[in-house]
């Protein structure tokens, strides 16, 4: 069982044993005693047993395994493991759009710039290509921000793509 969390993002571990409930009885910890990369909240009589990713460098795109204990129906203790990465996911709604949009104009640039170093005029005009060159870079920073400025990003960038001046 694995769980993917962005960074800075808390889930619910989702172990369920039977009869329905007992999964409170399960303590979790991080395989090698400590973790760099989450922190765990053990359940309650009222609370779930959480996983919440840490943010900062080295954190984005690692991966931690946690370790949960519990005593079966018969008394013997039991093992479960379950896999933290913590990342973006790519195919996650308004990024995975930023990203194909940010392909889209990458091909267009490069492209104008193999034009140009083929001493061919590129089919779009100056200004247009500048201004998408602008817009591109501003939308891959935002793959590094805040998951709230993917659709902006996006947006922008199909904005400037959308009105593009060919050279005629």
């Amino acid at each position: 069982m694995s769980l993917i969390a962005r960074p800075g993002q808390t889930l619910k571990i989702p172990v369920t044993t039977l009869p329905l409930g007992k999964e409170k009885s399960i303590t979790w910890a991080p395989l090698m005693g400590s973790s760099d990369i989450v922190t765990v909240t053990q359940a309650t009589p009222t609370t779930d047993a959480t996983v919440t990713a840490k943010t900062g460098p080295g954190v984005d795109n690692n991966v931690t395994t946690l370790v949960g204990t519990l005593k079966d129906k018969w008394g013997v203790q039991r093992t479960v493991f379950l896999l933290v990465s913590v990342g973006r996911p790519i195919d996650d709604g308004d990024l995975s759009v930023l990203l194909e949009t940010i392909r889209e104009a990458q091909k267009i640039v490069d492209k104008a710039n193999d034009d140009i170093l083929n001493e061919k005029e590129p089919i779009y005009k100056p200004a247009s290509l500048s201004a998408l060159n602008t817009a591109l870079s501003t939308a891959k920073l935002a793959l590094d921000g805040p998951d709230t400025g993917y659709a902006a990003a996006h947006a922008a960038l199909r904005l400037v793509l959308d009105g593009l001046e060919f050279n005629i």
